[in-house]
């Protein structure tokens, strides 16, 4: 029990932190290749907490490994909400990536060591990591916007389609404020932000659907879906 509990909340924060990461990369300052070799540097780290991991368990158990790379995943996390410096941050990154593939093969060797001989259970029981991620995504605030374009078809606003709840919760406003109202009503001078050149940027010339970071000051939030409609 207490594995599959770690299997799910595993899956909770990696879902939340799969939409959150484009707001990582604005909070360390650095371009989108810069924020991927941050990434390539905590994935070799997790490469090897991985290799470790195993040899680990064959020498003292998976009791303790899992233990102890659970506490120092946490201690992670709790150092990354108290950073502010990009370096830093960049830093508690790699280590947090690194103590959770420790954890995971923990983890995994505790799941396959109990289910080996029903294959069945030890996939359903891994479906929990899935639903754990979906549940973390949702957990992140996320609007839908549509376009709204004057008669000559220029886009001048942007209208709620949806708002998820963390979003609202974040804002501090309720979803029948926001579905059906445009971002200028609720955010009155948005259409004036930089921001707002950039969604006009998008609905012009990307496809149906763009997924880009929120902005910081007019609609708080980690990830805006525009639907482009016309």
């Amino acid at each position: 029990m207490p594995v599959a509990a770690g299997f799910a909340l595993f899956g909770v924060f990696w879902g939340g932190w799969a939409v959150a990461a484009a707001n990582l990369e604005r909070s360390l300052g650095v371009s989108a290749g810069g924020f991927g070799l941050v990434l390539s540097l905590a994935l070799a780290g997790a490469a090897v907490a991985n290799a470790a991991g195993g040899s680990l368990v064959e020498r003292i158990g998976t009791g303790p490994v899992l233990a102890g790379s659970l506490l120092a995943w946490s201690a992670v996390l709790v150092v990354g909400g108290l950073v502010h410096q990009a370096v830093a941050l960049g830093v508690v990154i790699c280590a947090m990536v690194a103590a959770g593939g420790l954890m995971d093969v923990a983890m995994n060797v505790a799941a396959a060591a109990a289910l080996a001989a029903t294959p069945g259970r030890l996939v359903r029981f891994h479906a929990l990591f899935n639903a754990g991620a979906a549940v973390g995504a949702m957990l992140d605030a996320f609007v839908i916007l549509s376009p709204v374009r004057d008669g000559q078809g220029e886009m001048v606003d942007c209208r709620y389609e949806y708002a998820n709840r963390a979003y609202c919760t974040l804002i501090g406003r309720d979803g029948e404020q926001l579905l059906g109202h445009t971002i200028g009503e609720v955010f009155p001078g948005y259409q004036e932000s930089d921001r707002f050149a950039l969604y006009r940027q998008v609905a012009s010339t990307a496809p149906a659907t763009q997924r880009t970071r929120a902005p910081a000051r007019w609609a708080p939030g980690s990830i805006c879906s525009h639907a482009a409609r016309t």
